[in-house]
């Protein structure tokens, strides 16, 4: 008949048996990383980073899911009246942020396996974020036309011949 002591000599040599086995098959495992860790890696970074219709990682390519905002600062001309006045300088005065949010899409999704490439349009929608606008949509700004301001500084040191055709031009466009 085994005695008490007998049986507990038996079961802490199991638990030093199961926790040596433990630490033997822990290190070998982490031997076998150290020695194949950039294969593994690769192997991973491969399987989840490729870009194609059937991969986690394609619905966030084709939709991005952050939220991307736009916020646009005008410069109101309070004074536009005094456009003719020489002796007076516009008064600019900075309006905004209105904010738009962004919802990218990519549409017309071509895949090109002979060269592993894809081609696409890139399509977007802006909404107006209230909230985040310091105005509405239906505020009224008076502003100074970019495009016929950088016709004009860039036709500065033209000759008077394309300057006038220039003129005619944005006239007709009534700009």
């Amino acid at each position: 008949m085994p005695t008490q002591s007998s049986t507990m000599w038996g079961q802490k040599s199991n638990r030093k048996l199961i926790i040596g086995i433990f630490g033997f098959s822990l290190g070998l495992f982490g031997i076998l990383c150290g020695m194949f860790w950039e294969d593994l890696f690769n192997w991973i970074m491969h399987k989840e980073m490729v870009l194609a219709p059937d991969t986690r990682v394609y619905d966030n390519w084709k939709s991005p899911p952050l939220e991307l905002n736009l916020d646009i600062y005008l410069f109101n001309w309070t004074n536009p009246e005094e456009f003719g006045n020489l002796s007076t300088k516009p008064i600019l005065e900075q309006v905004g942020p209105y904010r738009f949010s962004e919802r990218p899409d990519k549409v017309d999704i071509d895949w090109h396996p002979e060269n592993a490439s894809v081609s696409y349009r890139r399509r977007s929608f802006f909404y107006f974020d209230e909230e985040g606008s310091n105005g509405s949509l239906d505020d009224e700004i008076n502003t100074l036309n970019a495009v016929t301001l950088s016709a004009a500084a860039t036709s500065k040191h033209w000759p008077s011949v394309k300057r006038g055709m220039l003129d005619v031009g944005l006239k007709g466009l009534r700009f």
